[in-house]
């Protein structure tokens, strides 16, 4: 588990509990709250970290480029290969038709898809920034005063637990007894 080295703790088994300054006891209210906001950065770590494998998907020599551009040669070198076949069979091999076949291929076919995959990579990767930058901005590392929250718990406990006198329901009306024994009504 993560430092709590501003409390006094004390463990138990696998189970860590934060000692209360003011009684010298297990103050449950505090351990539960640490243990929420240690839940809690661990979580924000992990957006983090997923957030940044995103980014570095997509950045500039990043793995989807890196595979697109790869699949985008394949693709270039069948439809080459193809269209050298097609002039061969059509007796224009000695013409300069299969000379052009990369350049022509390279020009309608491989300059548009590099661009859209570029254009697509960076809008990924603009739209990843903005998640990120949006989880920080989110992140809020206010939680509450122990202090006050074991005050709090103090007075709650010294408080008495009911303030309604015996035979009145909780609503402030007096029970009233019937056939059946006493019913508010």
């Amino acid at each position: 588990m993560a430092d709590w080295g501003q409390y006094q703790t004390i463990k138990v088994g696998s189970k860590r509990y934060v000692i209360n300054p003011a009684t010298g006891r297990i103050d449950y209210t505090l351990t539960a709250a640490e243990e929420a906001r240690q839940a809690n950065l661990e979580r924000y770590k992990q957006i983090r970290d997923l957030y940044k494998d995103i980014i570095a998907r997509y950045r500039p020599g990043g793995q989807f480029l890196t595979g697109a551009r790869a699949e985008l040669e394949a693709a270039k070198g069948r439809d080459v290969a193809s269209a050298l076949a097609q002039s061969v069979r059509s007796g224009l091999y000695g013409t300069t038709i299969p000379a052009t076949a990369a350049q022509t291929w390279e020009r309608e076919i491989g300059a548009p898809q590099r661009m859209k995959l570029e254009d697509i990579a960076m809008e990924r990767l603009s739209e990843t920034q903005r998640g990120l930058a949006g989880a920080i901005e989110r992140r809020e590392d206010v939680y509450p005063s122990y202090t006050l929250l074991s005050e709090l718990q103090r007075q709650a406990a010294a408080r008495p637990t009911s303030t309604m006198p015996a035979g009145y329901t909780v609503f402030g009306q007096p029970f009233s007894t019937g056939l059946f024994g006493a019913y508010p009504f």
